[in-house]
This record gives structure tokens, sequence and C-alpha cells, in this order.
């Protein structure tokens, strides 16, 4: 499997919103910012089990991620920390300058109360453990499902 671009640009409004009376909404679109395709590709297949409509886009590395973001906007970003020689860490407050109020939900096996501490701190909305197996990415999905919303920023699940 190869990393798949934005096939169009996308508007700048959220997921579900209404351009105008009577439009009808136009699915979410999901950025997945990770370098280990097997794990790409079970974020695309649970995405696609629980949001069957949303377009799922993935980038393995931060140089793709921010070719990604310069065709289009997003309306949810999944972010791994490691990224071969990147780091997510970094990768927030670059995704923030050119996207900043696109939700960033990191996950990653990193889990600690410093990780996501760190995370908030530099601008992701969210932090989810990464799954053991693909059995769990659907759950994933449904955890974060409610990040699409355009919501105020709430730091609940850093904190156990």
């Amino acid at each position: 499997m190869t990393h798949r671009p934005l096939a169009h640009p996308r508007p700048l409004a959220p997921a579900g919103a209404q351009a105008h009376p009577g439009a009808v909404p136009r699915p979410p679109c999901i950025l997945v910012i990770d370098d280990e395709l097997v794990v790409a590709e079970r974020v695309r297949a649970a995405c696609h089990e629980v949001l069957p409509d949303a377009q799922v886009v993935s980038a393995g590395s931060a140089a793709d991620a921010s070719r990604a973001l310069s065709h289009s906007v997003p309306d949810l970003i999944i972010l791994d920390l490691v990224l071969g020689n990147d780091t997510g860490y970094d990768v927030i407050p670059e995704v923030r300058a050119v996207a900043p109020h696109v939700p960033i939900v990191v996950m990653s096996s990193h889990d600690s109360e410093s990780t996501r501490y760190i995370c908030a701190q530099r601008g992701a909305k969210a932090f989810e453990p990464k799954p053991a197996d693909a059995a769990g990415y659907p759950d994933l999905i449904r955890r974060i499902q409610p990040h699409l919303r355009a919501s105020p920023v709430s730091l609940g699940r850093f904190h156990r």
C-alpha cells in the first residue's frame, strides 16, 4: 500500500456544515500521519467501518503531511509520534501554523503523562494510546469521532 494524497482540495467548512440552506453535508476528511503502512491501513479500514462515507488520506512523513495540507484542509488529523526521522511533537506546531482549527489526535504507543502533557502544550486536542492489534482500531475511531465536530478544545483525554 502506498500513502494516498488528497484527490482534490476540501473547503474550509467543517464536516457536516452546510455552505447554504439546502446544501448536502459533505463527508468528513481524515488525514492519518503515520510512517507504518500497516497502521495507516488499519486506521483507514477502521474509519471506513465506523464512518463509511469518510475520505481517509494518509501521509508517511512530516513532509508528506505538509504537502497534503498545502492542497487541502482535513476535518481531523490522526498523528503518530514516531515518524521515522521526524517526530510528531514537531509536526503538531507545523500543522497548527497552516490549519489552526483542525483537531489533532495523537495516537502513539508511547503513553505517559509527560507525553500527553507535551502533546497538549504543542496544540494536540487529544491523545489516544495506539491499539495493540487490528481489532482495537474501530474502538479508537469511535472514541475520536466526536472530535470531527466543531467544538471547543477539550484536554480531558490527556488526563486519566
